[in-house]
């Protein structure tokens, strides 16, 4: 299924982007009207942003119904239960596509990609990715941030981060 996205202005590849990234069961266009009741006009019209959503997938948290979320969560909100990887790689991949276009429009520096909730933890999960030293040194992205994220002590990010920190490679599936 496609994710779609919601941008609050038109592309321009002058201004910087932040991608932002929705809580589990939002969508973009509801993350995009949260940020629109916080952040003043003057300082939205000063980016360009995107509002991606979700690709429904069954969530263990809510019975296995479906809903938007980025990955599953099994077990509890805990960061020591075990990181659900197997979901979180369709959204991270479809996440760095967005990356990919808009760095071939735009100054890799110029682009940012953060989110709220489990929108936090997968723009976390797709810049460690999108820097892994396995992905042939890919740009480096402007910023990323998290708010009212973690990632699970068991997180693929764990590991590509002290590979990357190393030296060595990682393979990314």
């Amino acid at each position: 299924a496609a994710m779609s996205t919601a941008a609050t202005t038109n592309n321009n590849n002058n201004k910087p982007l932040i991608i932002f990234c929705h809580g589990s069961g939002d969508t973009g266009a509801g993350a995009q009207q949260w940020i629109q009741s916080l952040v003043p006009p003057q300082v939205m019209e000063q980016f360009d942003w995107h509002f991606p959503t979700a690709t429904p997938m069954p969530y263990s948290l809510a019975g296995g119904a479906p809903a938007h979320v980025w990955f599953d969560r099994a077990g509890g909100f805990e960061p020591t239960h075990p990181e659900q990887t197997a979901s979180v790689e369709p959204s991270a991949a479809r996440l760095m596509d967005i990356i990919e276009t808009q760095v071939n429009h735009r100054a890799p520096s110029r682009v940012a990609i953060g989110g709220f909730s489990t929108g936090g933890g997968i723009a976390l999960q797709t810049t460690a990715r999108w820097h892994d030293p396995s992905r042939n040194n890919k740009p480096r992205l402007g910023a990323i941030f998290a708010m009212s994220s973690y990632l699970n002590n068991d997180s693929k990010v764990w590991t590509i981060l002290e590979a990357e920190g190393n030296g060595t490679t990682t393979t990314t599936n």
